[in-house]
């Protein structure tokens, strides 16, 4: 695991200059704000984060000053600056409040000085400020309590993962796995020191977020005394061996190791498969191919043919499923699919399709307009049938001065036509209706699911930070102790305190 730098980067320096000098007091006499959001208020009044955290003691339109653990930056809303606080991984402590302005969405992260429990509530430490627009939230601190620090079980110990047949694991007390294996998981990335996520009660807790994990995981760093924030579980993508002690600043870590998953089967035949509890399901299977349809749902199968019983009994319109026999994408390697899209050749992969089943079209009311119409033609033909006989005389009346003027109307439309060719002689195929340039005319969708890692170089994520994005510092008057409203960029930093 990497360690923090005390100094401010050059990063934590620009978001810092966005920041705000003094309070305009003297601006707040007399306008008896409310506690309460205005009508229009972006402020809101209870969440709770994406990982569970509960944020409580809103006080919209009041300023909660100094007790910074970051440098402030933007974020579009309130309720993601709470979020930004869940996952923030802080040097010794995590997050336990916010500040967030609307006029320019700057988002200000609370350290453990700024609230207190009493009689078992969070309050705040200080006396909080009159600000027009400018909101203050305190993270519950019954859930920031440190959880049992003790190793759950012998080191060096085998369990078997329960709930999860095949996969078991190694105990590693007081072991750290290290910022070698990470990578960006399922959940939105975030630059450090915003990288975790999963807040877990347990290393097993914390191992069964790492299964539901792709691309595969193979082990966890657990934190249980939140020494580095509410985001105290780590999936990793790996481990070395031997692993190394917890690292100081955190105090206690435990890692796991999973040294052992079963194997799934890869037979596969290239042949159609009818569903055993559906016999009107019938499957095209497609061996050594994927395809780049949008993913339902993903479990965990040990062969292809259970995988496409998934997809016979799923109520919620899955057509097709792509199998993973390597477990490369995951332990769940089972992809069922509700649109079925351009197939690729990915040797590991198995592809299924059922029968019939097209591509699922953007918009709706296409395929009602088609069958509207062809009941349509169906019973205009019926009609025609029934009464030729006695319409005949009619049909032979009107064909020659409908057929006279429609010569007449072609010719007017192609000497038209002709003056026109030079203008539309320009026109691409990748013009919308509307003759705007469509960029995305010829771009299909973005593949749900591949085989074949498809992640895009980017830093390097670790649970004590890296070289790159947001650095951790130790906030020694380097930065604003509270927002005060109407500051511009590139104002002066105080240290207020």
């Amino acid at each position: 695991m990497l360690g923090f730098s005390k100094n401010v980067s050059l990063a934590a320096l620009l978001l810092a200059s966005r920041t705000l000098a003094t309070p305009l007091l003297e601006s707040l006499i007399g306008r008896g704000l409310s506690l309460f959001p205005r009508a229009d208020s972006k402020c809101v009044t209870s969440f709770t984060s994406g990982n569970g955290l509960n944020f409580t003691n809103v006080q919209c339109n009041q300023n909660n000053m100094y007790n910074d653990a970051l440098a402030p930056f933007t974020v579009d809303t309130m309720t993601g600056c709470m979020e930004y606080c869940s996952r923030f991984w802080g040097s010794g402590e995590g997050c336990f409040g916010v500040v967030w302005r609307e006029s320019d969405s700057q988002c200000w992260m609370r350290n453990s000085t700024t609230s207190e429990l009493s009689n078992n509530k969070t309050i705040y430490t200080k006396t909080l400020i009159d600000e027009d627009g400018i909101h203050s939230a305190l993270v519950d601190l019954n859930q920031m309590k440190p959880l049992d620090t003790d190793c759950p079980a012998d080191d060096k110990s085998r369990h078997n993962l329960d709930g999860f047949d095949g996969i078991s694991y190694t105990v590693q007390c007081n072991k750290d796995i290290g910022g070698s294996y990470d990578t960006h998981w399922s959940y939105e990335f975030h630059d450090n020191p915003f990288q975790a996520y999963y807040h877990a009660t347990s290393l097993e807790d914390c191992l069964k977020d790492c299964v539901n994990e792709h691309p595969l995981c193979r082990g966890v760093v657990y934190v249980p005394g939140l020494t580095g924030g509410y985001a105290n579980c780590w999936p990793k993508t790996g481990f070395s061996s031997p692993l190394s002690a917890s690292n100081t600043l955190l105090k206690i870590t435990h890692s796991a190791t999973i040294d052992s998953i079963k194997t799934p089967d890869t037979e596969c035949k290239n042949d159609t498969y009818t569903s055993t509890q559906d016999d009107s399901k019938n499957f095209a299977v497609h061996c050594g191919q994927t395809n780049q349809g949008t993913n339902m749902t993903m479990v965990q199968s040990q062969n292809f043919t259970a995988c496409m019983e998934e997809c016979a009994g799923n109520k919620q319109g899955c057509v097709g499923v792509v199998y993973d026999s390597t477990l490369q994408g995951g332990f769940n390697n089972c992809y069922l699919q509700n649109t079925s899209s351009i197939f690729n050749d990915v040797g590991s992969s198995m592809y299924a399709v059922l029968t019939g089943a097209k591509p699922k079209e953007s918009g709706t009311g296409s395929s009602g307009s088609n069958s509207n119409s062809t009941d349509n033609s169906n019973n205009s033909n019926s009609n025609s049938s029934s009464s030729g006989g006695s319409k005949a005389w009619i049909a032979g009346a009107v064909v020659g001065p409908i057929l006279g003027l429609a010569l007449i109307g072609a010719a007017i439309f192609f000497l038209r036509r002709r003056k026109a060719s030079g203008a539309l002689a320009n026109v691409s195929e990748v013009d919308g209706g509307d003759g705007k340039h469509n960029p995305y005319a010829h771009q299909g969708p973005t593949p749900a699911y591949a085989p074949v890692p498809q992640y895009s170089p980017q830093p390097t994520p670790s649970e004590l930070g890296s070289g790159h994005g947001h650095q951790m510092v130790e906030m020694e008057g380097q930065t604003a102790k509270y927002a005060q409203k109407g500051a511009g960029a590139g104002g002066v930093v105080h240290e207020m305190g």
